[in-house]
């Protein structure tokens, strides 16, 4: 789904909570309408009856209840006017951008007419492949490393990176283990993870730090990702970190979560 899309109907959703929430705080609120005087360093209230607004009643600070009741019915209302004029914007909006917009034009034209197309947006699927597509030589093993296998049969270093290969398959996540990367400076650095958020057609990076009660790792790590950060990779925008020591496992919920937030 299109991010402005998505956003779009999430405003939508949001509109329409309001709508049904200031109508029902309208129906309880008080008749008539405030105006009010500047009076002094203060104000003077006064409750209008009618619609013409010629007949006003003086309200005294003892009706401070029927005072702010009257303030926030014409809030309610105005933000009532806004919102119903804004969804119903909307609406029409996300009606026509459903199969209007130029992201799908390809998909709408025929396959003898695509394959002379150089298109400006690929459909997900066909986005996905490229991206799987693309060739690469990762780290090798030492030859007496553990083997341990993912279940798309990919061999990687440790049972949490098999673990997280296996979460981001089971969710669709596009991913590649080890793919070199250059950085800004020159060095080549080689990450757990590139992982792809499909929505945003973003690349992140996945750095699993499974030995942190290691002092020499720690150390390590920590100028691995300051190098990141100095090369315009921050935590949380292109970069992805989980951590675990030997009495703090990494868990499946952890990176769920990492999932859930980052890459859906």
């Amino acid at each position: 789904m299109n991010k402005f899309k998505e956003l779009s109907e999430q405003r939508e959703q949001k509109l329409l909570k309001i709508i049904k929430k200031k109508e029902e705080e309208l129906k309880k609120a008080p008749k008539g309408t405030l105006w009010v005087s500047k009076y002094g360093k203060g104000y003077q209230y006064f409750y209008h009856t009618d619609n013409s607004k010629k007949k006003r009643t003086y309200l005294k600070k003892s009706e401070e209840k029927l005072i702010n009741a009257l303030a926030v019915k014409e809030y309610n209302h105005k933000v009532l006017e806004c919102a119903r004029k804004e969804y119903a914007l909307l609406k029409k909006l996300n009606k026509i951008y459903e199969n209007n917009t130029m992201e799908n034009v390809y998909e709408k034209m025929s396959m003898g007419k695509r394959c002379l197309i150089d298109p400006i947006w690929l459909p997900d699927d066909l986005y996905i492949e490229n991206w799987n597509s693309y060739h690469y030589e990762g780290l090798k093993f030492k030859e007496d490393a553990p083997e341990y296998y993912s279940d798309k049969g990919e061999r990687m270093r440790s049972k949490s990176e098999i673990i997280i290969a296996n979460i981001l398959n089971k969710n669709g996540i596009p991913y590649r283990y080890e793919c070199p990367i250059k950085l800004k400076s020159g060095e080549v650095y080689y990450p757990d993870f590139t992982v792809l958020n499909i929505k945003e057609r973003k690349e992140m990076y996945w750095e699993h730090l499974g030995l942190m009660d290691d002092y020499d790792y720690r150390e390590r790590n920590l100028a691995k990702i300051l190098k990141y950060e100095a090369n315009g990779l921050f935590m949380g925008d292109k970069l992805l970190l989980t951590f675990e020591t030997s009495t703090q496992p990494l868990s499946t919920v952890t990176i769920e979560r990492v999932v859930n937030k980052y890459l859906r």
